[in-house]
């Protein structure tokens, strides 16, 4: 893999020794037309070479303090930007998204109603600092009980949209090209006994997304984003391959292919390469082998419950 900057700015493969590797800073691809050498990140267009973008943060007025062309707030050792809009994430207990504590829009999904100024906060200070506050911060995961099916489905549609022209394969994503724009809640599946954790089914040109809050892993940005666009949107919906057709195991496949795997929590990890396992055996008759068992030996002693 090439070596960069702090700011993503590339070392010459001469001078490393090394051969081209097109995934690069923050697993973006750099973009070398009419040799501009800028990363798309949907949102925005990067130069590493300022350490600026060429369009305004779209959601800048969050940010009043701060250029609306700077880059991670300046600070590129301890941030990322995976969209190019606005640096935890938090939502009110109803799925409104509000904002994004210091750390940014990464890690575990946080619920919070209360009025604390959070966005400078990091997200164990916000959790510390509202613990005796009749309403208090808490994350999703300590929080799903006592949410709507509707308030999650809007959290999960959130998380998706910020991917919005993400190109995986030649295919690009659009939230236009779901059913309603969005990540519905599946009440009735889940009252008809299903045990998935999200379900993803074609409506003439449009895809069906819904979810049943069945996942056991933790529900963080980089876990949900892995889940609903390699797992459910691309291989589920667009390359048609699932239970139907014994073709289920290629989505832990691409899931474990894909670059946003590096930064899902290790729990997550051990359950992809669980069901992955599971799938080889019942559709493949197979058995886990080379890279796959060497992960799956490493990452299984993650899945246990949720501390």
């Amino acid at each position: 893999m090439n070596h960069y900057y702090p700011f993503g700015l590339t070392v010459s493969n001469g001078a490393m020794g090394m051969t081209e590797q097109p995934l690069k800073y923050q697993t973006k691809e750099l973009e070398k037309s009419f040799g501009l050498e800028m990363y798309d990140f949907h949102a925005r267009m990067y130069d590493p070479q300022l350490g600026r973008t060429w369009q305004p943060d779209p959601l800048a007025e969050m940010r009043s303090w701060t250029s609306q062309y700077s880059w991670v707030q300046n600070n590129p050792v301890v941030r990322i930007d995976p969209t190019g809009a606005v640096d935890e994430p938090v939502y009110t207990s109803t799925g409104v998204y509000r904002d994004d504590t210091e750390e940014g829009f990464t890690g575990q999904v946080i619920i919070y109603d209360g009025d604390k100024d959070f966005t400078k906060m990091t997200k164990d200070e916000l959790l510390e600092s509202t613990k005796n506050d009749e309403k208090k911060a808490t994350t999703y995961d300590a929080n799903r009980n006592n949410m709507s099916g509707e308030s999650k489905a809007n959290i999960w549609t959130h998380i998706l949209s910020r991917l919005e022209g993400t190109m995986i394969n030649g295919e690009r994503f659009s939230m236009k090209r779901l059913d309603q724009g969005k990540v519905g809640f599946g009440r009735m599946l889940l009252l008809a006994g299903e045990k998935s954790n999200f379900v993803t089914s074609r409506l003439n040109e449009y895809l069906e997304m819904v979810g049943l809050d069945n996942h056991s892993y933790e529900t963080t940005v980089e876990n949900i984003q892995s889940t609903l666009l390699v797992h459910e949107w691309y291989t589920h919906g667009i390359m048609k391959k699932g239970d139907y057709n014994n073709k289920h195991y290629q989505a832990y496949e691409n899931v474990i292919a894909h670059p946003f795997f590096n930064n899902t929590t290790n729990r997550y990890k051990g359950i992809m390469l669980q069901n992955l396992k599971k799938y080889y055996k019942s559709e493949l008759d197979i058995s886990l082998n080379g890279v796959y068992l060497m992960l799956y030996n490493h990452y299984i002693k993650y899945t246990g419950k949720i501390k």
